[in-house]
């Protein structure tokens, strides 16, 4: 798999529909390298994230307008609910870092509101140990802002 082709199309795809729309498989993506997801999930979220980046659509976008995007968002909206599982604080840091380098905005905080509540607590995740107390009570004090 060509991780710079897929990064390429990820952030072609994160500058037209910006930072909200873009995070989610922006983390699919992290998930999919992932040591710890499985081989049948990750064969999940590669099929759900080229279906995302390639020009193959089964409503396309160009006749169909917002009806176009349904599928794409549907599929992402699926899978992402199936794998937040393995997602960790880590992911959703690297993921913030990433999307302030493809698409700078004035105040960016770590994780929005839109992962938060798509997903159970980042400080709840078993991975969280992995962070020093400091991160740790910076993405606690993120959660309860969101909250």
């Amino acid at each position: 798999m060509d991780i710079s082709l897929i990064t390429s199309k990820l952030e072609a795809f994160s500058r037209r529909v910006g930072r909200s729309a873009a995070r989610t498989p922006l983390l699919l993506y992290y998930v999919l390298q992932s040591n710890e997801t499985s081989v049948k999930d990750k064969a999940i979220i590669a099929t759900c994230l080229a279906y995302l980046i390639l020009p193959v659509d089964l409503i396309p976008s160009s006749k169909f307008s917002i009806l176009g995007w349904a599928d794409e968002i549907l599929s992402i909206e699926i899978v992402f609910d199936r794998m937040r599982k393995y997602i960790t604080p880590e992911m959703y840091a690297k993921a913030e870092e990433q999307l302030d380098k493809w698409i700078p905005e004035k105040s960016s905080s770590t994780v929005s509101s839109y992962t938060i509540t798509k997903s159970s607590s980042p400080t709840q995740n078993s991975n969280s140990s992995s962070l020093s107390k400091s991160q740790q009570e910076q993405l606690e004090s993120i959660t309860k802002k969101w909250k």
